[in-house]
């Protein structure tokens, strides 16, 4: 029997592929036909799958989950925010900083196209430093930021209180960041789905991938396409964007990946402007703010590396709210509303992994973005299209290369 390749939580490595299942597997499968299958339905995946489709393309996506952004795209907080993530000038914040401003377009394309606004908003961000050995490590920040052309503005505790009333007072001062941006992670999800629809996306839910079709091409064998319980789907080109369980399927074809379930625990609560909804997303050191239209604080996140373990936890909770109190003193007075956890999918050097597989003909990368899934789709989508359709990427991949993890 052929053992099965799955990309849930606990289930086993694949030791054989569709090559040697035998036809008695093949029989009572529906067959499909494409040129790019992609292998998760989260916000990465539905961006590449958008662009390749724009591009003329034939696309099918497929995911276990019955719906778009289940896993971490679903619980993630929007945040569009590359200067108060980055930690250093390279080839990661260039990324983000050309995700950044893709998505001032994408944001308007997708409104337009699937009638669903993804409620961008480019109102900054506040980081505040908490005591003063923070405020000094702000200032070599804001050197190197400004160095590199962005826009950040210092502001003292007292221009902070005056500027932003609702947030602590007991700081050493702030760094407000002009360009970074936020947007609703659930109309966004929505707004993705449409478009693709609108531009010929086939989606199937409730797909698990269980196998590789394998074929022997002019240059040897190669990946022609992927099985599922009811479905064998033949495809010129497949693209693993399946997050946290990735690196399990790129295992399967003998290329592990390193990419690792780092689970993040946020809570919401009822806030309005009146009580001291802040206009801006706000951070420190220990966590973030996000204001949600409908009157809602979002607060997150916790960076827990516990495997496929999605539940939320009293401590994890706990420490977040406390981390949100200490930013916005009136939550102090609350409880959050809703909880929740997702797995983000991190590497050991915090890049994303983007680009062709090595040596396995056929298969594509998409996954890694850890904190940053919902900044880097479009653009890391759009590099794994062009690459698909013949183009350039439009920025030097070799820092996101799978390549770097296998040789």
């Amino acid at each position: 029997m052929c053992s099965i390749a799955t990309y849930g939580p606990g289930l086993p490595t694949v030791n054989g592929f569709w090559s040697r299942c035998g036809s008695a597997y093949l029989g009572s499968m529906q067959h499909l036909e494409t040129q790019t299958v992609i292998v998760g339905a989260g916000i990465v995946g539905m961006a590449t799958a958008l662009d390749l489709a724009r591009a003329g393309q034939r696309v099918h996506v497929l995911d276990r989950s019955p719906a778009p952004g289940a896993e971490s795209s679903g619980a993630a907080a929007g945040m569009l925010a590359p200067q108060h993530e980055s930690e250093r000038p390279g080839p990661f914040l260039d990324l983000c900083l050309q995700a950044r401003d893709l998505w001032v377009e994408t944001a308007a394309d997708l409104a337009a196209s699937s009638g669903i606004d993804p409620e961008h908003r480019s109102d900054g961000f506040l980081h505040l430093a908490l005591d003063e050995k923070e405020w000094t490590a702000f200032q070599e920040r804001m050197a190197w930021q400004r160095d590199a052309g962005l826009p950040v503005e210092p502001l003292s505790a007292s221009e902070t209180a005056r500027r932003f009333p609702m947030v602590s007072r007991d700081i050493a001062g702030a760094l407000y960041y002009a360009g970074d941006h936020h947007l609703h992670t659930d109309r966004a999800l929505e707004a993705y789905a449409g478009a693709c629809r609108v531009a010929g996306v086939t989606f199937l839910w409730e797909q698990e991938v269980r196998d590789f079709l394998m074929r022997q091409g002019p240059k040897g064998t190669r990946v022609a396409g992927v099985h599922t319980s009811g479905l064998h789907i033949e495809a010129e080109h497949t693209v693993l964007a399946a997050g946290a369980w990735t690196g399990r399927l790129t295992g399967a074809l003998g290329a592990p990946l390193p990419v690792e379930p780092v689970r993040g625990q946020a809570v919401t609560a009822p806030l309005t402007a009146t009580e001291g909804l802040p206009p801006c997303l706000l951070g420190s050191t220990r966590g973030y703010l996000v204001p949600r239209s409908g009157d809602q604080i979002l607060a997150g996140a916790t960076v827990e590396h516990v495997g496929f373990d999605r539940s939320t936890t009293p401590s994890g909770v706990g420490r977040v709210w406390k981390a949100a109190g200490r930013i916005l003193p009136v939550l102090e007075e609350r409880r959050p509303a809703q909880r929740w956890a997702g797995l983000r999918p991190g590497t050991p050097d915090g890049l994303p992994i983007v680009g062709p597989l090595p040596d396995v003909e056929g298969v594509w990368v998409n996954t890694g973005h850890f904190r940053n899934g919902i900044l880097l789709a479009p653009r890391t989508g759009r590099m794994i299209a062009r690459w698909i359709t013949g183009s350039v990427p439009g920025i030097d991949p070799l820092p996101f290369s799978p390549s770097r993890f296998l040789f």
